[in-house]
């Protein structure tokens, strides 16, 4: 992505009136895209995990619920604590993983799940603490995104070492 298109890419998303306003606006366009059945029916069909096209898709799916938003209302924040409590559909474990990471196994460690455990959680909820987990690491993907200017470089930031 050249420079342009990334400057692009990070003006495309309007700003939010507080850092509080702006993760309840992520949070919601994360939840939107960990519950579409259109994520649902593309990971079911695919013969082996595509892991890095999946989390483009989510990036793009988050970016566009992102600019559709026009004000995060206060009753947000509580849909969004009951949703974690219910527990998150489980393809969320691969997209939150999608988001930032390039493989499945680079992913587990963090979310503190097997690879069969990810696989049994893909057609039920997850615990309120693996919801948590999800969306902390979508958030966290798409914030690094928007502040380095593009998904990739936003990715690549966060596996940088220490």
């Amino acid at each position: 992505m050249n420079k342009t298109a990334a400057v692009h890419e990070l003006k495309s998303v309007p700003p939010r009136s507080s850092p509080g306003a702006r993760r309840h606006g992520i949070d919601s366009a994360l939840m939107k895209v960990f519950a579409s059945s259109a994520v649902r029916r593309a990971l079911r069909d695919q013969h082996r995990l595509n892991l890095a096209a999946l989390g483009e898709h989510a990036f793009r799916a988050v970016e566009s619920s992102l600019r559709e938003q026009t004000h995060v209302f206060s009753a947000a924040a509580l849909t969004t604590h009951r949703r974690l409590v219910e527990g998150l559909p489980g393809q969320s474990l691969f997209v939150a993983s999608g988001l930032a990471f390039d493989t499945l196994a680079e992913a587990l460690p963090f979310l503190h799940v097997t690879a069969k455990t990810a696989w049994q959680k893909f057609d039920a909820n997850l615990s309120s603490s693996q919801s948590e987990q999800a969306l902390r690491l979508g958030r966290i993907a798409v914030m690094a995104a928007e502040l380095i200017g593009s998904a990739e470089e936003g990715r690549r930031y966060l596996r940088t070492p220490v």
